[in-house]
């Protein structure tokens, strides 16, 4: 048995594809699976030997065609796909049907661009595939009092359609990390799609530096990592931030931010006498030193949009559940759906107002001590459960019967 990863997104350290790949790496070794991993051709060489992967895919899974509205959707579904099978045409590997070929970060364009790509392949020497969806196609619109999902299935249909004539169904594998993605995706794709664990990886305390490489760095109360974006709820977070500082006098707060123009924007919005417990960061931090960073936190402020989260899971809440920081969460989400399972510890709110965050913020604050004795007890059944060790057992144990 040997693992093929496809991971075609992993072109920078901006996004979760790179921890992932790391982790799959690490998950395979540990437990002796021949592997190979195959990456994005601008992957810089840092990537290429953390994770020992090859440059190769000339576009990532979320790429678009915008040149004409009316066209744009179809064009770039036929286009990416057909440029996904003739990246892997071109890996040359000699296949054969002990192989298990997976794509991390599959859409639409990778379940038809592999149905493609099997065809250039005899049906002798034909891998089994598995596809893991991580997102829901964005254009969907979710009905919640329904808990249903409306919208253009067709590309995927097409996709498990042409793979279930070129291959037995023993040979094609479709799974979800979210149950809610995994239940939509076995409707839009008239296939089982099993539930899965998180492709994520926890460091060890003895794997982490001492100190962090920023000496400047301030202790924080809050913090709001990852990417600044409007789904994270970007949008509100200035007036949140300054409103709990004005009711919080002795607490201060961390935010990352992707670009110095970012921190300047933010910088100016904050009134004077806020700004000195405001730490802004500007970049990507090291994987290390953003995980020294979380553990370092208090809380961790996560007000993000309901329509975007309902059908994904979240890096930042897994790593979170995993090094036992409280969270503060959006209604509906997934990651709200974790806390009443029982997975980590944390504050839901109702609505997305500055005042109804900023509320929940304060009220997860006053009950800092209960949240963090609950969140410490519950961080080794997630950490068990959830990680791309976790998964890679799954797999093994599945695929090789």
């Amino acid at each position: 048995m040997r693992f093929i990863i496809l991971e075609s997104g992993l072109n920078d350290l901006h996004s979760h594809a790179f921890i992932e790949t790391l982790s799959w790496e690490k998950a395979c070794k540990k437990l002796n699976i021949d592997t190979l991993i195959f990456i994005h051709k601008e992957a810089s060489s840092k990537i290429v030997k953390d994770t020992d992967g090859t440059p190769h895919f000339r576009y990532t899974p979320m790429q678009n065609i915008k040149q004409d509205p009316i066209s744009d959707r179809l064009h770039g579904f036929v286009y990416f796909s057909e440029a996904f099978a003739t990246d892997c045409k071109k890996l040359a590997l000699e296949l054969s049907s002990n192989d298990i070929v997976i794509i991390p970060h599959a859409t639409a364009k990778e379940v038809y661009g592999v149905s493609l790509w099997m065809r250039s392949i005899s049906r002798k020497n034909r891998p089994t595939v598995v596809f893991i969806f991580i997102n829901p196609d964005l254009d969907w619109k979710i009905d919640y009092e329904k808990n249903k999902v409306n919208g253009d299935f067709s590309q995927f249909r097409l996709g498990a359609n042409q793979l279930s004539s070129l291959l037995p169904k023993s040979h094609v594998k479709y799974y979800a990390n979210n149950p809610l993605l995994a239940q939509t995706m076995e409707y839009v794709l008239n296939q089982e799609c099993a539930i899965c664990p998180m492709t994520i990886d926890y460091f060890s305390s003895d794997e982490l530096p001492n100190q962090f490489e920023n000496t400047e760095w301030k202790p924080a109360h809050v913090g709001i990592l990852g990417e600044f974006r409007i789904e994270k709820g970007s949008s509100i977070l200035p007036q949140v931030i300054t409103d709990f500082c004005n009711k919080k006098l002795d607490k201060n707060v961390f935010i990352q931010v992707k670009t110095k123009e970012e921190s300047k924007r933010l910088q100016e919005y904050f009134p004077n006498i806020i700004r000195d417990r405001i730490q802004i960061f500007h970049g990507q931090l090291s994987q290390r030193d953003y995980l020294k960073r979380l553990q370092s936190l208090d809380l961790l402020l996560m007000p993000y949009l309901k329509h975007r989260y309902y059908l994904r899971t979240s890096g930042v809440f897994a790593e979170a559940a995993a090094y036992g920081i409280p969270v503060i969460v959006s209604e509906g989400t997934w990651m709200h759906r974790m806390l009443n399972n029982g997975f980590g510890s944390g504050v839901i709110f109702e609505n997305l107002s500055p005042s109804c965050v900023c509320e929940a913020l304060v009220r997860a604050s006053d009950n800092l001590p209960e949240l963090q004795h609950k969140a410490g007890r519950g961080m080794a059944k997630w950490r068990k459960e959830q990680s791309t060790t976790a998964l890679v057992k799954m797999l093994a144990s599945k695929l090789n019967q």
